[in-house]
């Protein structure tokens, strides 16, 4: 791995990326051999930190390519409300689970064989002024400045650019592999969000995740899941290890000048599903193309896309909606022709 010379700080690098998740490094790895001097700041000492189920859909698996074999492949899904839940086999994979650090692992790898990229850890950033990024270990000079710094993005804050469609994430890890998963839609308690069922691979060892996504600011979001667990499955959460994080569906830009944002710290996340890793993959990789060939032609393809599934998301979670009403119908009322024609070939479209 590169190691900047902390001394020489006159360097001006032509482009300094904050955060080593997969936003920052697919931008890195975009920039990777080219003309470019670029600096990847993390605040942690290793990759692979953030909480995140690391689930990966057909058309993240794309683009994202982990070495290690998925631990988990899912065909299955069960849709559920307030009254029922039904089991749909998509008769295709469509999700395979990995460890979030073994991806971040394998994207640092392909970006530190680049003699122009340099990546830094234990870079925890203390300020930001015109061209200029302080940490606790080091002052570096930038041309162009890329926030890749998650749901408390740093960059954005020094932007000015608020956050205020958040939401809020509290499950509970049981030590065990589940073999499908599940979505359960309930509006009246995970506003604008779900409870699910999913995989998480920490440290080698793989749990069962239970809980819900719902808007933030929610001070009641661990006694709701809690609750909903206790009646849906008739466990006891206390037995069980817990974990809470808050993301950022919030997009208001990317570019602005020489500053930009990518992933989560811009508010590109999927909020109908909360897919987060292929949007980071996708910005990530659009940002380095624009700051090589300023064609922003990627980018706006990604924005045309996340402006419908916002629009999905607006209305299904609109209170009394005719969409919401229309997908707690299908759900409710199983019907084999609803099943095969309606909620399968969505689905699919979602993931």
């Amino acid at each position: 791995m590169n190691v900047a010379d902390l001394s020489v700080d006159q360097k001006v690098w032509d482009v300094i990326i904050i955060g080593a998740s997969v936003a920052g490094l697919s931008c890195a790895q975009s920039l990777a051999n080219s003309q470019l001097s670029v600096l990847v700041l993390e605040k942690n000492s290793t990759v692979g930190q953030k909480i995140c189920s690391a689930g990966l859909t057909t058309k993240s698996l794309r683009f994202i390519k982990p070495d290690s074999p998925s631990y988990k492949v899912s065909r299955k899904i069960k849709l559920g409300t307030a009254k029922r839940s039904l089991m749909i086999d998509l008769n295709q994979t469509f999700l395979q689970a990995y460890s979030r650090k073994e991806i971040e692992e394998n994207l640092l790898t392909s970006v530190t064989k680049s003699s122009n990229v340099t990546i830094l850890f234990n870079q925890r950033v203390t300020k930001i002024e015109q061209n200029m990024i302080l940490t606790h270990n080091g002052r570096f000079l930038f041309k162009r400045l890329v926030g890749a710094d998650g749901a408390f993005s740093f960059v954005r804050r020094y932007l000015k650019i608020p956050v205020e469609q958040k939401a809020v994430v509290y499950h509970i890890m049981i030590p065990k592999i589940p073999d499908h998963d599940e979505f359960h839609f309930l509006p009246e308690k995970f506003q604008k969000g779900f409870g699910y069922v999913l995989s998480r691979k920490v440290d080698g060892k793989i749990y069962t995740i239970i809980g819900g996504v719902t808007q933030a600011p929610n001070p009641n979001i661990k006694t709701d899941v809690e609750e909903w667990i206790k009646q849906t499955y008739s466990i006891d959460c206390g037995k069980y290890k817990t974990e809470s994080t808050v993301g950022n569906y919030d997009y208001r830009g990317w570019n602005f000048g020489n500053v930009f944002l990518i992933g989560e710290a811009a508010g590109l996340v999927d909020p109908v599903i909360g897919e987060g890793m292929y949007y980071a993959n996708r910005t990530g990789k659009a940002c380095g193309a624009y700051l090589l060939t300023r064609n922003d032609y990627q980018m706006r393809k990604i924005l045309r896309a996340l402006w419908i599934r916002r629009k999905i998301h607006n209305y299904i979670h609109t209170k009394n909606h005719l969409f919401q009403k229309f997908m707690l119908g299908c759900i409710n009322h199983d019907n084999p022709l609803t099943r095969q024609l309606l909620l399968k070939p969505f689905l699919k479209w979602l993931l």
